[in-house]
This record gives C-alpha cells, sequence and structure tokens, in this order.
C-alpha cells in the first residue's frame, strides 16, 4: 500500500480556468444491482463523448469542421468519483476572460447538449434503462496549487492540485442543479444568450455575482420559481 505522501515544499500557483463537472444520478447507478456490468462500460463511453469535445489534430482530420469546437483539451482531468475536474492552465501573460474562455464554455455546453441523445443510445444498445443523462457544470478561474511527490525534488511528480478556485467550482455545479451550467459573471462573454445573477448563500452566505444561460434560468424558474431563492436575478 502506497501512503499519501505529498512534498512540504511550497510550489508557484498556476493561474486556470477551472471546471467541475458532476454526473446527476450516478450514485443510483453505483446502487442498482447491475452496476458490476455497467458502471466501466458508462464511464468509458461518458469520458469519450467528453473528448469528442475538444479538438485533437489526428482524429479531427477525419471530422466534418463544422462539427469542431476550436479549443484545446484540458492540461489537467482529474476523475472525482461522480464527475471531473478540468484545468486549463494560463500564463501571466494570457488572459482567462475572452475568446479562449468562450471557446472552453462552449466546449462544455456542446457535451452537455450531448450526452443526454448519447446515453438513449446506449440504454438501447445495453438493454439498460435509467442510465444518467445529465451533467452539471461549474465554471471559474484562478490560482491553483501543485501538490508533488516525490522523494528528490528532479523526480517530483505533480499529481493533484488543491486551491479555492476548485472549491468554488465545485461550489457552483451544485448551487442550483435546476440550472446546470453556472459560471463567475466575469467569464460570460456579453450578449442576450447570458443571464446574470446572484448566487444566494453559496458556501459562506454572501451573495455571489454568477451567469448562466438565458434558457436554462427561464426553464428552471418555469418549471420551479423557488430558484429565484438560490438565483435572484441582478448580480
Amino acid at each position: 500500500m502506497h501512503p499519501l505522501h505529498f512534498k512540504p515544499d511550497a510550489e508557484p500557483a498556476r493561474p486556470a480556468l477551472v471546471a467541475a463537472l458532476n454526473l446527476g444520478g450516478f450514485a443510483s447507478l453505483c446502487e442498482r444491482p447491475d452496476a458490476g456490468t455497467l458502471l466501466n462500460r458508462y464511464l468509458s463511453h461518458y469520458f469519450q463523448v467528453l473528448d469528442l469535445a475538444f479538438v485533437d489534430a489526428w482524429r479531427d482530420h477525419f471530422r466534418p469542421p463544422g462539427s469542431l469546437v476550436q479549443v484545446r483539451p484540458p492540461d489537467f482531468m482529474k476523475y472525482t468519483g461522480d464527475g471531473a475536474l478540468l484545468f486549463w492552465f494560463r500564463t501571466a501573460e494570457q488572459e482567462l476572460q475572452g475568446d479562449f474562455t468562450h471557446a472552453v464554455i462552449q466546449a462544455l455546453r456542446h457535451f452537455q447538449q450531448t450526452l443526454p441523445g448519447q446515453v438513449a443510445l446506449w440504454e438501447e444498445k445495453w438493454t439498460a434503462p435509467g442510465l444518467p443523462r445529465s451533467v452539471r457544470i461549474g465554471l471559474t478561474s484562478g490560482p491553483v496549487h501543485p501538490l508533488r511527490t516525490g522523494a528528490l525534488r528532479i523526480f517530483a511528480e505533480s499529481v493533484d492540485y488543491a486551491g479555492q478556485a476548485i472549491n468554488r467550482a465545485v461550489w457552483l455545479q451544485n448551487h442550483c442543479p435546476a440550472v446546470g451550467f453556472l459560471m463567475d459573471a466575469a467569464l460570460a462573454p456579453a450578449g442576450a444568450e447570458w443571464c446574470a445573477l446572484s448566487a444566494r448563500e453559496m458556501r459562506g452566505g454572501r451573495a455571489t455575482s454568477v451567469a448562466a444561460f438565458r434558457v436554462d434560468y427561464e426553464r428552471a424558474h418555469a418549471a420551479d420559481p423557488a430558484v429565484l431563492t438560490a438565483l435572484p436575478a441582478g448580480a
């Protein structure tokens, strides 16, 4: 057994765009009597669909250009038990806002909207109804702190990261599941597609400026006006 062992030396923080993904209903899948058959198969296909949301030079040579979302894959990905964490690292000279962030948002949105149709096909092919179809997404930016292991610095390996930006991305995806995609307000591009909101009592009790796709907010509010309790309009 290998113990958890992180080096105590501080490492320079890395600016990053951080996305937290959570599979709605994954706990129920784990409790099913056929979980032993389905879990590996489902996760394998799930992450293949996620991978298709990003550019791959070799694979995309054979795909029509109109189907591509032009943004590179994450620099770091971590499976979290019921979803994943995705990081895109940026240098001090690069902006986390602007065209790059917008492209990441669109890629994640494409994945979120594509997944239910893919799951429906798997359910039919595997004769396994009731598989998780929805994914919640939280997106933020900020410094992440490398956690390294290794007896000598030259052999040290970055195995994980910690930081407030990671916590915040997780809180965002969990704050209002009915909406399903929340991001820091500063990350949302200008335009009528977005809705400026205030996340009330999100882990700390203070209202926090966030943004969502307007169509998501209006759908959630029409289904349950209590959404206003968690996400009153206006930031």
